[in-house]
């Protein structure tokens, strides 16, 4: 299969759009979205995420990454942190993204989701805090 953005092993045959499934919000999204109609795949059945937080491409990610690895670089010049981050744990990082069919699926997926994967991610190979990479999240958007 060839890279578009993104790839997942569906190729998500999407159903017509008579046949909507209807399907009740999530409570954290039921003050703001009501019960609603929603397409979803013929092949895995997962249904298309209609929000406003659209899944991001892996390019953000690997950019938003590479801003971490440079604030953990002039945090560890200011010995507030004692390791830096090393090529292989970006690299490792990277490929613990790209293997997870969850957050390279853009039909199902959104973008809050697909941060906190790269969170948890970015945690398990390095010893950061999360403000640290919440705050480069924010000036990063």
């Amino acid at each position: 299969m060839e890279y578009d953005g993104f790839y997942c092993t569906c190729d998500h045959d999407v159903i017509h759009k008579d046949h909507k499934l209807w399907v009740k919000p999530p409570r954290s999204e039921k003050k703001h979205t009501p019960q609603q109609p929603r397409l979803y795949c013929k092949k895995c059945g997962r249904l298309k995420y209609t929000g406003s937080a659209f899944a991001r491409e892996m390019g953000y990610y690997v950019n938003l990454l590479n801003e971490v690895k440079r604030k953990m670089d002039l945090l560890y010049r200011r010995k507030i942190i004692k390791r830096r981050m090393t090529k292989t744990q970006v690299q490792t990082i990277i490929r613990d993204l790209m293997n997870d069919d969850d957050f390279r699926d853009n039909f199902s997926n959104q973008s809050f989701s697909q941060y906190d994967l790269f969170k948890s991610t970015v945690k398990k190979y390095t010893n950061i805090d999360d403000c640290i990479i919440d705050s480069i999240k924010d000036k990063y958007v």
